[in-house]
């Protein structure tokens, strides 16, 4: 069994975690790997980190291309929440109903050809370049007669959203 099957087995199968409400923390994953002997324990503490944590960040599609491209796994989920007092962390679960949002990295800075559009910003983008750009991070963007806008900004402003572009998100 590899590392990435793992971690699955153990957020799925054992922790029976398949949605938000049911998510753990890689902390209790950890553990439990300890516990079932699939993992080592922590190589220098608690404080340094354990192996699985950057892991699973490549997994959710955070890292180089080729290690997504190895390690992705689109069942898992992950969202920050706070729960039962607990200071604010990452959740997993593993829905194998649907796909994982797909995260977009920034680009390195030797290879940007053009300025990355940050929130709020209205940078002028060319009809390509924003058909492109919604092409790339679907999960990210909507496109509305012709205007390329983000997602985060839809969530967050929904009253503006509707009364700019007629429909409700």
């Amino acid at each position: 069994m590899t590392e990435d099957e793992k971690i699955i087995y153990i957020i799925e199968k054992v922790f029976c975690a398949t949605d938000q409400d049911t998510a753990v923390t890689m902390e209790q994953v950890i553990e439990m790997g300890i516990k079932l002997g699939y993992t080592e324990d922590y190589p220098r503490g608690k404080e340094d980190g354990h192996p699985w944590i950057p892991r699973t960040s490549v997994m959710m599609g955070v890292g180089s291309d080729s290690a997504i491209q190895k390690h992705e796994v689109f069942e898992l989920h992950r969202k920050k929440l706070k729960r039962e007092g607990r200071y604010t962390c990452f959740f997993y679960w593993v829905d194998r109903t649907k796909k994982h949002r797909m995260v977009c990295r920034k680009e390195k800075a030797q290879d940007q050809a053009k300025p990355v559009i940050l929130y709020g910003s209205k940078t002028k983008l060319t009809q390509v370049e924003k058909e492109n750009r919604f092409n790339q991070c679907p999960d990210n963007y909507l496109m509305i007669g012709g205007k390329l806008i983000s997602k985060t900004w839809a969530d967050a402003h929904p009253s503006k959203f509707q009364r700019l572009y007629g429909e409700a998100y």
